[in-house]
């Protein structure tokens, strides 16, 4: 990684103050780095991808249904995405259509 992407890495990456950074890929013509996002109502943690590109674009996937939004507000503030592309995560227990995946994690008692 030159010194301008890992720059750029380090400028995408404290964009987002509430996540806990923890590993990367250096892809050659982008950086994927991987994080994990506290979670207030318990003990699991959300987790985050965000692809960056060379000229500082990113493409990113969270699990976070609290901070997605956020997370595409501030990247488009910082000229990183497009606005209006922000697509969030679904849960699978929520489909009828995918009732035949197996391994599904079912939330009881769930409250959104």
């Amino acid at each position: 990684m030159n010194n301008k992407m890992a720059n750029t890495v380090v400028e995408v990456c404290n964009e987002l103050p509430f996540v806990n950074w923890d590993r990367f890929i250096d892809c050659g013509s982008s950086v994927l780095v991987f994080g994990w996002i506290d979670r207030d109502q318990d003990n699991y943690k959300d987790f985050i991808t965000v692809e960056i590109f060379r000229r500082g674009h990113v493409e990113f996937t969270t699990s976070s249904a609290k901070y997605s939004q956020k997370i595409s507000d501030i990247y488009v503030k910082h000229g990183r995405l497009f606005p209006g592309t922000h697509l969030p995560c679904q849960r699978f227990e929520d489909y009828d259509q995918l009732a035949d995946v197996n391994n599904v994690i079912r939330i009881r008692n769930r409250q959104d």
